[in-house]
């Protein structure tokens, strides 16, 4: 997508607030946006190295999941890990993030 087609005029989307929004709004530049991909992660575990938040789940950055996906990893893990032994708790951990699913705009 080319840098002209990524940018937008979406300030008409805000035309029904009325001022003082439109009046701020006019004083703003250009957005340019870019499309949100996902990408296919391969592991999340690797021997004893585990992965968690954006690492673990590979996505577009400014769907702002990280942390939030970070925090649900670490209680799968500390699930896992205090009723399993380790080589147990992270199949089980990677077995629980193919259940973990983030909708992708279209």
């Amino acid at each position: 997508m080319s840098l002209a087609a990524a940018t937008l005029d979406w300030r008409h989307y805000f035309d029904d607030l009325g001022k003082p929004i439109t009046v701020l709004l006019d004083q703003v530049g250009q957005a340019c946006g870019v499309p949100i991909m996902e990408v296919d992660q391969q592991y999340a575990v690797l021997g004893r190295m585990v992965l968690v938040g954006d690492a673990a789940h590979a996505m577009s950055p400014s769907m702002a999941q990280g942390v939030g996906l970070a925090l649900e990893d670490a209680l799968v893990l500390t699930e896992t890990l205090s009723s399993l032994p380790v080589h147990e708790a992270l199949a089980s951990y990677t077995d629980r993030l193919g259940t973990v699913t983030v909708p992708s705009p279209r």
